[in-house]
């Protein structure tokens, strides 16, 4: 009997254990990531920095100053903000005028910290913070953040010294679900290993911004989902049905536009209950129970959204071509119109692509052009070889994925028309590519293909047999190409930590 010490001697553990390697990677990059990256230089980090804090001290809902939306906080935290941005590019969304220098070329120093190491906290003194961006968000993706304001009250530490610790158990929580994601999904292992380990994914996580919660939470539904309809070893119980619940209303009191992948529920067939042991009944049962998934959703969805209806319809008040109303109609009588601003909003901002895999910083650190390119291309390779000769994607089974992907992206694009685009614009404003990183395994769940290398493809004549045959030797000969995958992930990493240093720090 071979022991685990010389079974991890071994690089075949590389290709047993991918969750591992998953969390060896995040982690040791994961905490270079926190300590290079300067405090609020990711997108929207000062506001959910304020959102979070206010969340901590048990106000779960937004105020409203005049036409401002945030809340009165700690003046420390604005003093904080303002001492470790000197010189730093840095969009300030405060109720206050300050002059910012918008350089880019400036960097920050160590000595920048000095004065605010020690900052007391005094909650006494207060000031009027807006952060109107984040202030409908719900508590639940700011959980992970509240574990470091405890400590960080606890031990009545400086704020600045609560947001690094704020930000590290962001990070590990994230790396926790991540590791859950990777293990529990049957097929694509070392492709989730890849959508987690992107830059701009890993960026994300290693910031204190709440999409680092919903992105998890995403993946691990989707993994559970695909364990659930292709492990054939496992029946489904009510315990399971619990777990969804849960998982689902996480993501959606994280963020209501990825609703939508809880009908994945379909790719599971009905004879995997087995409490639904009744054959007469079994699809009223099963259609039963994804009806209670989804009116629970929606009805903690309409919940929330009647708790924080005033502050999302506030913003409208910034601009006054702004009016979710009026856009709504214009949706309803023009749906071509809005069919053609979906289409210009992708055309003119083909970056989208671009941000999924690593646009860092406030969306002014651009990764080189052949990491951008070449990691699409190794994504895509990826998913072609990875296979399980037990676990099929049927056509039917690919176009319910593929209309939850379409029907996910429209709904983004439609939120952010209706709340924050001029009306009459003809694209959307608001959106960047990291919204589409949940639904990022989508994509490459079509690209799955179990059966290709035994198929002849024909395409104008051309017949691709041999290269077939070349995917099915990879396939069965996969120690290599795995530590491959892995080399190429260790590099762009590197390539990330230099690039982030030069930015911030040289």
């Amino acid at each position: 009997m071979k022991s685990k010490e010389s079974e991890f001697s071994k690089p075949s553990w590389i290709v047993q254990y991918p969750e591992l390697v998953f969390v060896i990677l995040a982690s040791g990059f994961g905490v270079l990531f926190i300590l290079l990256v300067p405090p609020f230089q990711a997108p929207d980090e000062y506001a959910h920095f304020y959102r979070a804090y206010q969340i901590s001290e048990g106000r779960m809902v937004a105020e409203i100053q005049e036409d401002y939306i945030g809340g009165y906080l700690p003046e420390s935290l604005l003093a904080t903000a303002l001492g470790v941005t000197k010189g730093v590019p840095y969009p300030f969304a405060i109720g206050v005028s300050i002059d910012t220098n918008y350089n880019i070329d400036k960097k920050l120093t160590l000595s920048d910290y000095t004065p605010i190491l020690k900052l007391p906290v005094n909650s006494q003194k207060r000031v009027f913070l807006a952060f109107p961006n984040t202030a409908s968000y719900s508590p639940v993706p700011y959980l992970p953040h509240q574990l470091g304001f405890m400590i960080g009250r606890l031990f009545n530490l400086s704020p600045i010294l609560q947001f690094y610790i704020a930000r590290a158990f962001n990070l590990f929580v994230w790396i926790g679900l991540m590791f859950f994601s990777i293990k529990a999904i049957p097929i694509l292992k070392y492709v989730f290993l890849l959508l987690a380990l992107t830059p701009m994914s890993l960026f994300i996580a290693s910031t204190l911004s709440a999409d680092t919660f919903t992105n998890a939470i995403a993946y691990l539904i989707i993994s559970v989902f695909i364990r659930f309809a292709y492990d054939n070893n496992r029946e489904i119980r009510m315990k399971d049905i619990f777990i969804l619940f849960v998982l689902s209303t996480l993501l959606s009191l994280s963020k209501q536009g990825y609703y939508l992948l809880l009908f994945l529920f379909f790719l599971i067939p009905s004879i995997r209950f087995s409490f639904i042991a009744d054959n007469k009944y079994r699809l009223l049962k099963y259609l039963i129970v994804f009806l209670a998934l989804i009116i629970i959703n929606l009805s903690l969805i309409m919940l929330w959204s009647s708790i924080v209806r005033d502050i999302v319809m506030l913003p409208q008040s910034y601009s006054p071509n702004m009016s979710a109303h009026d856009q709504l109609s214009l949706i309803l009588s023009h749906p071509l119109t809005y069919c053609r601003t979906i289409l210009n909003t992708f055309i003119r901002r083909h970056f989208y692509l671009d941000q999924l895999i690593g646009v860092l910083g406030w969306l002014d650190t651009r990764m080189p052009t052949f990491i951008l390119y070449s990691y699409f291309i190794v994504l895509v390779t990826t998913s072609f070889i990875e296979k399980d000769k037990h676990c099929v994607i049927s056509k039917f089974k690919k176009v319910l994925i593929f209309s939850i992907m379409i029907l996910t992206i429209l709904l983004i694009n439609t939120l952010a028309y209706l709340l924050w685009t001029p009306v009459g614009s003809e694209s959307i404003d608001g959106i960047q590519g990291r919204y589409f990183i949940p639904i990022f395994p989508l994509a490459m769940l079509l690209l799955y293909n179990a059966k290709i290398a035994n198929q002849c493809i024909n395409i104008k004549g051309i017949v691709f047999d041999k290269h077939l045959k070349v995917i099915e030797y990879i396939r069965n000969n996969n120690i290599v190409f795995h530590l491959s995958v892995v080399s190429y992930s260790v590099f762009t990493l590197s390539l990330t930590l230099s690039i982030l240093f030069r930015r911030y720090w040289v």
